[in-house]
């Protein structure tokens, strides 16, 4: 509900409802099922661009998250906290912690938070301005979609990278 209230723009709404969401996280005493309300807390608060509350929310429960954190959607939500990270300018951290995302996500082969890591790495190294990290996340996502027709909703930022490498390079 969090997750639709925040895509429909309502931000008074998503607001009001965080906050008793977290209000009643602190009473949880089902350790996977805290992991994954807290990973959704900080991922509303850092879609809603409140990026350095997200990273505080995230750090109580960091150590626990990441012994325990086995479900596609809280690593999913843990590399977007680490892009976060990188974002705020913790560059080492974030990557270090989307890094360690993406080897749990590939020993429990999880494609789609496979995916999603590499689609980070793809933004980050865009954001970065690192033209050969950005030709190997294309070539680790090529392989990833490759005969995969449910993902070619990705060719449009596989595009804007491949401009970026055009451009970066002075090929064009």
């Amino acid at each position: 509900l969090l997750y639709k209230l925040q895509a429909s723009g309502d931000e008074a709404r998503t607001a009001e409802l965080l906050a008793d969401v977290r209000k009643m996280s602190s009473r949880i005493e089902d350790p996977p099922f805290f992991i994954t309300v807290t990973l959704c807390i900080s991922d509303i608060l850092a879609r809603m661009g409140r990026f350095k509350e997200a990273i505080e929310h995230y750090e109580r429960i960091a150590g626990d998250l990441e012994k325990h954190a086995q479900d596609e959607s809280d690593l999913i939500a843990m590399a977007t906290i680490g892009n976060k990270y990188v974002l705020c300018g913790q560059i080492r951290k974030g990557l270090d912690l989307i890094a360690s995302v993406r080897a749990k996500a590939e020993a429990l082969s999880l494609p789609n938070a496979v995916m999603h890591v590499e689609m980070l790495g793809l933004y980050n190294s865009l954001e970065m301005r690192k033209p050969e990290q950005t030709r190997a996340c294309l070539e680790r996502i090529r392989r990833l979609i490759k005969n995969e027709p449910d993902k070619a909703h990705l060719s449009v930022a596989i595009n804007f990278a491949e401009a970026y490498l055009c451009y970066a390079m002075g090929d064009y």
